[in-house]
């Protein structure tokens, strides 16, 4: 459930759309934001005056991948002649559900779960499933967000998965025929005069076998902090400036600085 817009110029990284450092060997996060896809939904909501619920079950296209991956190819899953087409025939299927509640005059809290599920490789035959929960607090001095997701992705082993992966069996034997992935961000923001400020940590992980090429181990991590600023010079103009500070497992410490000037009509 990500919010369609951050203070920073890019997203925390479980949304990560192709900003976050070492980008390609993480491939992206969980699920890039904003995810845009074919398909139908139905929604419904029970409201009164100060609380609300709200429903959304839906069947999408969903992401894509060839048959011997080990993740999404989010490139196909956005290339416009396999963007309108379910590239398997199987639907994938979602929902959500959320509830809020007015604290007060001026405050809400929002909390959300949301869940989806499919086959992502052409043949129909490597599934995934996602779930997620979101906790979200509003008011006119300070805005809190918490959020968390997993994904367990089927992967492709092969005839030959001694040569294609980078780790061995287990004691068993057995190649890992699936990975899970699940990352999370906790923010605030919060107005000083005519600006906003903005403090968040986020993360990832990942466990499960990777290629032999990958520089990726077993169990993988990044966590991030992040400083940011943002302040509207117009009406539909924005500035943004951010510091994030990353620490990998795989590759030790990285920094980034991001501007931002944002117009929108």
């Amino acid at each position: 459930h990500d919010p369609a817009n951050h203070l920073t110029s890019d997203k925390p990284l479980p949304y990560d759309m192709g900003r976050m450092v070492h980008l390609r060997e993480w491939n992206l996060g969980i699920l890039p934001a904003p995810w845009v896809d074919t398909g139908i939904e139905m929604t419904g909501a029970f409201r009164s005056d100060r609380s609300a619920f709200e429903y959304a079950l839906y069947a999408v296209s969903g992401p894509k991948g060839a048959n011997e991956d080990i993740d999404f190819d989010f490139v196909e899953s956005r290339t416009p002649s396999r963007y309108y087409t379910d590239n398997n025939s199987r639907p994938t299927l979602g929902a959500r559900i959320s509830g809020s509640k007015d604290i007060g005059e001026e405050s809400t809290v929002w909390l959300g779960a949301s869940a989806m599920a499919g086959h992502y490789s052409d043949d129909a035959k490597l599934k995934f499933a996602i779930g997620g929960l979101d906790l979200v607090y509003w008011s006119p001095q300070l805005v809190l967000r918490a959020e968390y997701l997993l994904r367990r992705t089927d992967i492709f082993i092969g005839d030959s998965p001694e040569t294609r992966f980078k780790f061995g069996p287990d004691a068993s034997g057995r190649f890992d025929d699936f990975v899970t992935k699940d990352g999370f961000y906790l923010e605030t923001e919060a107005p000083v005069g005519s600006v906003r400020l903005l403090a968040r940590w986020d993360g990832l992980r990942r466990l499960g076998n990777v290629l032999a090429n990958s520089e990726l181990g077993k169990r993988s991590s990044v966590y991030r902090y992040t400083l940011g600023v943002s302040r509207n010079f117009a009406p539909r103009l924005v500035g943004k400036l951010s510091g994030e500070f990353y620490s990998y497992s795989d590759f030790g410490k990285e920094l980034a600085l991001n501007a931002a000037l944002v117009a929108w009509f």
